[in-house]
């Protein structure tokens, strides 16, 4: 038992809820956003990915590029900058499920397929990256 709830008290959220309601769908929103603007203004041709099992759409693309690029940058670095005194493994695991889930659902979005490994293969490397960071910025105690 917690020393919190032996003396009655709820513990303490480490980050206010509307701020990690910020950080989360704020980065959705940019990413999207960005998403919009580049299969609206930039598409790709048609058959660019032709080559590709299950070839995505130009939207689909754009979709993809921003859940795989656009949006683990946007959300680490949220995290990182408005997430001051969260211990960095709970950072991390926070990072790590939600970039995790926002890339399958491009993917699946976009192609219909799911492909495992890359998805975790990226996931893993972006939050030991977020990891290492958070804990290089932490402070003492953390």
């Amino acid at each position: 038992m917690s020393e919190a709830n032996e003396r009655n008290e709820v513990p303490q959220r480490p980050v206010d809820p509307s701020v990690g309601a910020f950080i989360l769908f704020g980065s959705m929103a940019a990413a999207y956003a960005a998403a919009w603007l580049g299969w609206t203004l930039f598409p790709f041709a048609e058959g660019t990915f032709a080559r590709l099992p299950s070839p995505p759409t130009s939207q689909g693309a754009w979709l993809i590029l921003s859940g795989w690029l656009l949006f683990p940058v946007l959300y680490g670095a949220a995290l990182l900058r408005l997430a001051k005194g969260v211990a960095p493994e709970r950072m991390a695991w926070a990072f790590g499920g939600v970039t995790y889930f926002l890339q399958c659902a491009a993917e699946f979005t976009a192609r219909d397929e799911i492909t495992l490994w890359p998805e975790l293969l990226c996931t893993a490397l972006a939050s030991m990256a977020v990891y290492f960071l958070a804990k290089k910025r932490a402070p003492e105690g953390v």
